[in-house]
């Protein structure tokens, strides 16, 4: 599968991660807002039922827990992709390898980002959690900046051993399943491969998972599902083909799943049949995947990882400042505070993305690549 062909899912993935900044930033300053929302929606249709069907749409976008699904989903289907095109033992090595780097490196600049603007003085949720009582708000931060335990957080915590009351940046408690999945899909193919006998094990496994409540694990075990299927089976790819086939029908199935998604977050697993259903229709209809390959979107989603990481920093620090220290109504200052925290957010996104995101990349990749030829050449 070509890079650009996948451009939907960077979009999609970018989309993701602003609906994380939307739900950060309804937390912070309007925990209200769903059932204040509701009623207007009901006041201006007139209607019980057209309310909570406008408010599912609405509820969507700032449901930060569907968002991390979408990428768990999404991050299993598209490391899967080159196990099934390649399917060699020297690839998989390489992969293990360099996850871990691919996600530490920013997971350090992210938290030398919070530790620095700790350690200043910038932090000011705690006053503004004082002042709205908020207590979500004011759990963040509420310990002195230390160096060295900010860099063992960024190597150790927050992959094995995370803690939400002493992390400097509390969404990273999505990295320790992010790895443990990645690595638990590169297990899966080494044990299965192409194995006729190997979706037994898939259903065996999405079962005891689910039973469990290790819905993470569930999510990583379906995207690798799907992209064995999409890649080594022609009858379930024509199959899909043909459900598919009628786009303006499917766009109809996809709106009316949406309102369900948008009320399902009440169910402990529903943002993770919300998450994979929203990926599985943007993966096969044509008329979404027109409307995300847009270059706006496709940037947001080459900058969806940075913004991810750096955004709730911005919020503690530059966001609850300003909300301190504006004097315009509420609604008026809510306004201004997340435009400009959008707009703040994305252009630090940018330079995170240039200078740690990319050279990331291009480091896990050339130790990958190191230690793989060193392993070649221990074996021969």
């Amino acid at each position: 599968m070509k890079s650009e062909k996948l451009q939907h899912l960077e979009a999609l993935r970018g989309i993701a991660a602003l609906m994380v900044v939307f739900a950060h930033l309804q937390y912070t300053f309007a925990p209200s807002f769903h059932y204040n929302s509701f009623l207007w929606l009901k006041a201006l249709t007139g209607s019980y039922v057209l309310g909570h069907i406008l408010h599912s749409f609405v509820a969507i976008l700032f449901n930060g827990g569907l968002a991390v699904y979408i990428f768990w989903f999404m991050s299993a289907y598209v490391l899967s992709i080159k196990l099934f095109q390649k399917g060699n033992h020297e690839y998989l090595f390489k992969s293990l390898i360099k996850r871990y780097f691919r996600l530490v490196i920013p997971v350090l600049g992210s938290v030398l980002f919070a530790y620095f603007l700790l350690k200043l003085g910038f932090m000011y949720n705690g006053q503004l959690a004082e002042v709205l009582g908020n207590s979500w708000l004011g759990k963040h931060y509420d310990f002195q900046a230390h160096l060295g335990k900010a860099i063992l957080s960024s190597f150790w915590d927050t992959f094995f051993s995370y803690e939400e009351k002493t992390t400097y940046n509390a969404v990273l408690w999505t990295m320790n399943p992010e790895l443990l999945g990645s690595y638990f899909i590169f297990t899966l193919f080494a044990l299965f491969q192409f194995r006729k006998s190997r979706y037994i094990f898939y259903t065996i496994l999405s079962i005891l998972f689910f039973t469990l409540k290790e819905y993470a694990f569930v999510s990583f075990i379906l995207g690798f599902w799907l992209c064995d299927l999409d890649h080594t089976n022609l009858f379930f790819k024509d199959l899909i083909e043909k459900l598919f086939k009628n786009s303006w029908l499917t766009i109809l199935f996809f709106l009316m799943s949406l309102i369900v998604i948008g009320k399902a977050d009440y169910l402990a697993y529903g943002n993770l049949f919300g998450g994979i259903t929203i990926v599985i229709f943007v993966m096969k209809t044509k008329v979404l995947q027109s409307l995300l390959n847009h270059k706006f979107l496709t940037w947001l989603g080459r900058m969806s990882f940075s913004l991810y990481l750096i955004h709730l920093p911005v919020i503690c620090s530059f966001s609850c400042f300003l909300y301190l220290n504006l004097s315009f109504n509420y609604y008026f200052k809510v306004a201004i505070i997340s435009i400009s925290t959008l707009v703040l957010c994305l252009s630090l996104s940018y330079f995170f993305s240039q200078f740690i995101d990319r050279n990331a990349i291009r480091l896990a990749n050339h130790l990958g690549n190191y230690i793989a030829r060193k392993d070649t050449k221990a074996n021969f």
